[in-house]
């Protein structure tokens, strides 16, 4: 702590008030006379420790004032306080205002006064290190913080520098990215206005780049990437922009054209860039890709606008197997509206309970009697009324709804299934159509097991068969093989859906657990028209005979097709023949009926009507 100095002659007064400070807890230094007292001064090893000083003002050598001028050149921080008397008060008070002194107290002096003077002195001295303590290691901080701001400069313009090249150029392929392209078609935009040109847009989509990944590797992926990267630079003129706009997606900004000709014949060159294989490693590798262009002004006077128009013609182009690329039009984005309208109309079907499960009977052939059932997703639209999976489905793929879709069609069939049993105390066989995105998922297996647990679904009185398309075996032949062969060892039967339609490698029929091969009814329509599409379908039913796997024809509609189809060894049907499909409740009274009549001959429950509600018994 702080030490008080008390300095006077009188031996008595000295002993008096330095008992009296050291009772109250100061640390006293004591000096019966001047030379003393700056010798003690001089020795201190922390000269600010001194904080208060006392003096009398009649000494022999020197008097108090002359001592505190002295001792305020050692310590100038220290308070000075003076004990004087009445006579010397005019001398005193001139000292006082020229700033030499603290305080001056006259004697006699009062034990308390003099103890309220040195606290107050002591709580100044303190108060004025505090200050002076805080001053330095603000200034410290100040310097701390140049020597930091000029650091945090520099790496700020290092970092700037790199968020600059991170958002507007794309790290894998150094093109431009969708930012820059942005910026650079309204400039683009400007001086096409300045100049009466035309800007022509086109948005590149890669086809089935995913697979690319899948089987080949990321690495691959990435490497074909920038190899096509390059090539799109090679192809445009100074001036113009190639930019990767995300994933396998890519832009190019054309300057300086007109609509018709040059375009056509950039598409031409786009065409002839995709003709030629990407080397990448031993890897030799073939890509397609879809094209759609817009132009500046007739389609877009925005940066945004025309990137996105060009962005929904190539998807338009996607759809037509026969155009690698398309212009934008009116229709197109009359097209994209109703698409972006379906999508939100569609969560909130999900959310409102608007899907409804319907069932079409499957029958035996030769009995005519019913075997099983086909669930089929249906959606009752509040304003188009009830509507088949062609309508939305692609929707629930693209929202990735399906597998919420999917999760709950599961869930209503078991829950069905389980009810119908009860009342016809009979086996049943059911079967689900499931999405290539549902039986990617992870969790697929999860989902299913969950449905049968909660409905209660006993497999060894009911049959459950899940549905796949061809184009599932376009995925990672493995993963499906391991998905399949996980629902096959729960008990679970598969069926390939629209056979001869999709995939046409015939190996996944040998290396996974397939069951039922549907026809599909493409095939079983011209059957009785066409020999080829009777070819097709002996050559199908042969093919799964061999394999021992079962044969059901789809779109059975005339008597004349059903009887084919059994000439064929076809063993089950599906179709108008016999009944459309049906509600829920519907398709109970069909079983119920069903399990009464033994003597049906393939006609007992004919549909006679083109409602999906309706039925004769």
């Amino acid at each position: 702590m702080p030490s008080l100095l008390i300095v006077d002659d009188e031996p008595s007064v000295l002993t008096s008030l330095t008992f009296l400070f050291k009772r109250h807890g100061y640390d006293v230094l004591a000096a019966e006379h001047p030379e003393k007292a700056l010798e003690q001064v001089a020795s201190l090893r922390d000269i600010g420790s001194l904080g208060v000083v006392i003096s009398d003002y009649r000494m022999p050598t020197m008097s108090g004032i002359e001592l505190l001028h002295e001792i305020a050149k050692f310590a100038p921080e220290a308070k000075r306080i003076l004990l004087t008397a009445k006579s010397d008060l005019v001398t005193v008070m001139d000292a006082v205002n020229e700033g030499g002194l603290y305080r001056f107290l006259t004697k006699p002096c009062s034990y308390e006064l003099l103890l309220r003077t040195v606290e107050e002195a002591f709580l100044v001295f303190n108060s004025a290190q505090e200050n002076r303590q805080l001053n330095e290691e603000l200034r410290q901080a100040n310097i701390q913080l140049r020597s930091l701001s000029k650091k945090l400069e520099a790496r700020v313009e290092h970092t700037t520098k790199e968020l600059r090249a991170a958002i507007y150029f794309d790290r894998l392929t150094g093109l431009p990215s969708i930012e820059l392209m942005h910026d650079r078609l309204a400039v683009a935009i400007q001086s096409a206005i300045r100049s009466a040109q035309t800007i022509t847009v086109i948005y590149i989509g890669i086809e089935n780049f995913s697979l690319i990944n899948e089987n080949l590797g990321h690495k691959i992926g990435n490497d074909l990437l920038c190899a096509f990267a390059a090539r799109l630079e090679a192809l445009i003129w100074e001036g113009d922009s190639a930019g990767r706009m995300h994933g396998d997606r890519f832009a190019l900004i054309i300057s300086n054209t007109a609509p018709g000709e040059p375009a056509n014949e950039l598409i031409t060159r786009l065409l002839g860039l995709l003709q030629q294989p990407f080397q990448i490693g031993e890897q030799q590798i073939y890509l397609d890709a879809n094209f759609g262009i817009a132009f500046f002004p007739e389609d877009g006077s925005s940066p945004q606008a025309l990137l996105s128009h060009a962005e929904v013609a190539m998807h338009q182009a996607r759809k037509d197997p026969d155009a690698s690329y398309r212009f934008y039009s009116e229709d197109i984005n009359r097209q994209s509206n109703e698409r972006f309208i379906l999508h939100s109309q569609i969560r909130a079907a999900l959310e409102n309970g608007e899907f409804k499960v319907h069932y079409q009977p499957r029958i035996n052939v030769i009995t005519g009697k019913i075997i099983g059932v086909e669930a089929l997703l249906r959606w009752q639209h509040p304003e188009r009324g009830l509507l088949p999976p062609a309508e939305f489905l692609y929707a629930l793929e693209e929202t990735g709804l399906i597998r919420q879709a999917g999760e709950w069609v599961l869930n209503e069939v078991c829950k069905s299934v389980v009810e119908w049993q009860a009342e016809v105390g009979h086996s049943l066989h059911v079967a689900v159509n499931v999405s290539p995105i549902q039986l990617k998922a992870g969790d697929f297996r999860d989902l299913v097991e969950k449905a049968i647990e909660h409905s209660k679904l006993d497999l060894s009185k009911t049959t459950l068969e899940l549905e796949i398309t061809e184009n599932i075996f376009l995925s990672d032949m493995e993963q499906v093989r391991e998905q399949l062969n996980s629902l096959r060892q729960m008990g679970i039967k598969i069926a390939i859906d629209d056979f001869g339609t999709g995939y046409s490698s015939l190996s996944y029929l040998i290396k996974l657990p397939i069951h039922y091969l549907k026809i599909d009814r493409t095939f079983v329509i011209d059957i009785t028209k066409s020999r080829d599409a009777k070819a097709i379908v002996r050559a199908i039913t042969s093919l799964a005979q061999s394999l021992r796997l079962q044969v059901v024809a789809e779109g059975i509609e005339t008597e004349d097709q059903l009887e084919a189809m059994r000439t064929l060894d076809c063993e089950e049907f599906q179709g108008f023949l016999f009944s459309r499909p049906v509600s829920a409740d519907a398709m109970r009274q069909l079983l119920i009926a069903n399990s009464r009549n033994d003597s049906s001959n393939g006609k007992l429950f004919k549909n006679q009507d083109n409602s999906e509600e309706q039925f004769y018994v």
